[in-house]
């Protein structure tokens, strides 16, 4: 029915507020990097949390629908909630260094659906 669901979603210490679509499709966070020059909005800025931390240092693929996102797993605080009541320590995410596809009024996709296993 290419309907979508987006709303705001609160990542960091202290929290900086990003434009999510909520998608029932995909189960992982991306969000676009400050750092990112292909990203259209890229409002997140790690360098100004105290609880983010990189995963690892492998710059990866991940590929959704028409969009290809390249970046690195990362962790931080996450919320969907303004009062932040509702926080995640060390929720992993993806953030986006490189793009193509996304759409220019959103920062990244918050999967829904849960991850299925063998």
């Amino acid at each position: 029915m290419d309907t979508m669901y987006y709303g705001p979603g609160f990542i960091g210490s202290p929290y900086q507020q990003v434009e999510l679509v909520y998608d029932t499709g995909s189960d992982w966070l991306v969000v676009e990097a400050k750092a990112c020059k292909t990203c259209l909005n890229n409002t997140y800025d790690s360098s100004k949390s105290s609880t983010y931390k990189r995963v690892d240092n492998d710059y990866i693929e991940h590929l959704y629908g028409s969009a290809a996102l390249y970046g690195y797993d990362a962790k931080d605080t996450f919320s969907i909630d303004f009062a932040n009541k509702s926080r995640v320590y060390n929720f992993e995410f993806f953030e986006i260094y490189d793009q193509k596809g996304l759409m220019e009024n959103i920062d990244g996709i918050m999967g829904m659906s849960r991850r299925m296993t063998n």
